[in-house]
């Protein structure tokens, strides 16, 4: 028996009681891997979101489009959960119906209200654009937060300097470097006797040296693929049909670098309409709610495109994107990628072209 079969077995019967005390009685359904299924009397399958529902909407509508089955219902623990499932439900035609899991019985749910996200830097963060600039690495905000990138990944973070420790209430803002979180915290103490401009150069010069379409597979290669495809958009709109994108925040945010996620950006098409396109890479099923939620943050009723890497382009995303209730188009990116941008062997700081 599996490791998980206990899990699986709680899971089932959690959404067959709840079912139950909706006044239904549960019959057995198709397997769901990210949580667990069960059909009422009428055949509509109940679907308990219990791994991740936020990001499990998707799954969940693949799962009933593979198995024939219509009127989705989508059971969650957490209110907070749930408002947001309910609001890329509401992304769909039909839409799935989401509740909350209470033992008397299924709860409706109010979708949470569409997040709003219009990321400037602050005149602090401004005076370390330079810097980033000599270091031709790109200045990206998302959600408040201020970064340095080298082909989408973080190398460099600007934190208050209370949370560094350093001049608390004094509204200054610190640089971190390195890779991720838990490297700019272990890096502050590598760093303490380097200056800014130094740590950041060698932290890029080594991101660099990995982070290149003809390198040797390594970490620094493989980490957040979606946001290295972004900058190769960025640099060639034309691939997606664009005259104009800067990159916007995705919904919700990254929580580490090695979650799977979606790399949103906004602008204008050739017929100068708005334009929403979302970057991701591999076979995510929930890529087309992620990317109907970043257009409801970014520019409600834009042109949506999800750009893929032409393998990666399947027939399950396809039809999820003409589900929508203001479909979207899937456009797959030819070829090697990564080979797009023409970045130089560089070991340093200073110039260079990424297209």
């Amino acid at each position: 028996m599996s490791s998980n079969a206990p899990d699986t077995r709680l899971l089932l019967a959690k959404v067959s009681a709840v079912v139950r005390a909706g006044g239904a009685e549960p019959r057995p359904a198709p397997g769901f891997g990210l949580g667990a299924a069960v059909l009422d009397t009428a055949g509509a399958p109940w679907v308990l979101l219990a791994h991740d529902p936020v990001h499990a909407v998707g799954p969940a509508l693949a799962w009933a489009r593979k198995h024939s089955l219509a009127s989705l219902q989508l059971l969650v623990d957490d209110p907070a959960d749930a408002a947001v499932v309910a609001r890329r439900a509401a992304a769909f035609d039909p839409a799935p119906s989401v509740w909350l899991a209470a033992p008397t019985g299924p709860v409706a749910v109010e979708a949470a209200a569409p997040e709003r996200h219009h990321d400037v830097p602050s005149p602090e963060a401004e005076l370390f654009a330079a810097l980033f600039r000599e270091l031709d690495l790109d200045l990206v905000v998302e959600h408040g937060v201020v970064t340095a990138e080298w082909l989408g990944l973080e190398v460099g973070r600007l934190v208050p300097a209370e949370v560094a420790g350093d001049d608390p209430g004094s509204g200054r803002l610190v640089l971190r470097v390195g890779v991720g979180h838990i490297d700019q915290i272990a890096g502050e103490v590598v760093n303490h006797d380097v200056t800014d401009s130094d740590a950041l150069a060698s932290a890029a010069a080594i991101v660099r040296r990995h982070r290149r379409a003809d390198a040797v597979p390594h970490p620094l290669t493989l980490l957040v693929p979606e946001r290295w495809l972004r900058r190769v958009v960025l640099a060639h709109p034309e691939l997606v049909g664009a005259t104009a994108l800067v990159p916007v925040a995705p919904v919700p945010g990254r929580r580490n670098l090695r979650e799977r996620g979606v790399a949103p950006l906004a602008g204008r098409d050739a017929a100068g309409r708005e334009l929403v396109v979302v970057c991701s890479t591999g076979v995510d099923l929930d890529v087309i709610p992620a990317a109907a939620d970043a257009r409801l943050a970014h520019a409600p009723g834009a042109r949506l495109v999800v750009a893929l890497p032409e393998g990666d382009v399947h027939a399950v995303t396809v039809a999820l994107a003409a589900q929508l209730a203001e479909p979207a188009e899937v456009v797959g990116i030819p070829g090697d990628w990564r080979a797009l941008l023409d970045v130089p062997d560089r070991a340093g700081a200073g110039g260079g072209d990424r297209g």
